[in-house]
């Protein structure tokens, strides 16, 4: 009878151990490659620029945003690179790097390239392109489409 019992704990044991890890495994699939959209607005003076918007994953954020001018060989400046930072309502952050080529009508197209952050972000990855106008009411809006993997 001891034995029996003994083995119905061991089994209990057992099935309890493996359950966790499956449990574990499909916590960490959900760090998969999600869609990303975001709009943001926002004032600049030389080099950095604030704004607000709103993203998929982030809700309703802040943003700092430093930059750098690319310039030609006539001094023309034909691109700008640079890196952001999102802050959620929870106070996550989320970090990403950037870079874009100034076209004729003075829009700009880009790429970027999420690089960690704080919070639910800690490990952020993922990438995208966007697009840059001038606006009367902000200086500038972007809009953003990509993948966020957190």
């Amino acid at each position: 009878m001891k034995t029996l019992k003994f083995f119905g704990i061991l089994c209990f044991m057992l099935c309890f151990a493996i359950s966790v890890s499956q449990a574990t495994d499909v916590v960490k699939m959900e760090a998969k490659s999600r869609p990303f959209k975001a709009t943001i607005c926002y004032s600049y003076t030389s080099y950095w620029s604030s704004g607000v918007g709103n993203a998929t994953h982030l809700g309703l954020f802040t943003n700092v945003s430093s930059f750098t001018d690319i310039k030609d060989g006539e001094g023309n400046v034909i691109g700008t690179i640079g890196h952001d930072v999102f802050t959620a309502a929870d106070g996550s952050e989320l970090t990403m790097d950037w870079n874009a080529t100034l076209n004729a009508d003075y829009t700009e197209d880009g790429t970027f390239e999420f690089s960690g952050g704080t919070g639910r972000f800690e490990e952020a990855t993922g990438s995208g392109t966007f697009h840059a106008f001038f606006s009367p009411e902000f200086d500038i809006i972007l809009i953003m489409t990509g993948t966020i993997v957190y």
